[in-house]
């Protein structure tokens, strides 16, 4: 099994507003509140920051790699003029999202941003590596399958899920 057998350690300033464990429990992921005037806050994952600043999350924003080694959330800046800014972090990047909601992603084993659903209130828009997708009325459960990205989606009326093969270009 890959169990963890070691306790985690965790560091903090602040309170200590939600904490996540991965499967096989190999990572730990807490969000702090650091600043309560500011809303000033800290994301980790196994103690290294992976995003600081005036931002919000829920619970079910963080997304893990499928070996639980990386992780990822989707946050809600806000800047100093208390403009919002929605952004998926990940251990290596940030990307913000100006078109939408993200309601979906997943990050690939290396921990980058792998694929996300995309809703504008009225239409929803895979994108898979970068590359946006047909848009579709609904989309929902987002998987990676092996070398494969599935989602179920509504067409015509009939329920189909989609297959996009990540060893084609």
């Amino acid at each position: 099994t890959h169990l963890r057998r070691e306790p985690f350690v965790i560091q903090h300033d602040g309170k200590i507003e939600f904490l996540w464990t991965s499967p096989r429990e190999v990572s730990l992921a807490t969000l702090t509140l650091e600043e309560p005037d500011t809303g000033r806050r800290r994301l980790r994952l196994n103690g290294q920051t992976l995003f600081v600043g005036r931002f919000e999350m829920e619970h079910n924003d963080l997304c893990w790699s499928l070996d639980g080694t990386h992780a990822g959330a989707r946050i809600v800046t806000i800047d100093e003029d208390g403009e919002r800014f929605e952004v998926i972090v990940t251990d290596g990047e940030h990307h913000v999202v100006t078109d939408g909601t993200v309601c979906d992603f997943l990050l690939d084993y290396n921990g980058r941003l792998l694929a996300y659903i995309l809703d504008n209130g009225e239409t929803m828009r895979p994108y898979i590596r970068g590359i946006e997708h047909d848009e579709i009325p609904f989309v929902w459960n987002l998987r990676q399958d092996g070398k494969t990205v599935v989602y179920n989606s509504i067409v015509g009326g009939r329920v189909i899920r989609v297959a996009h093969d990540l060893t084609e270009r």
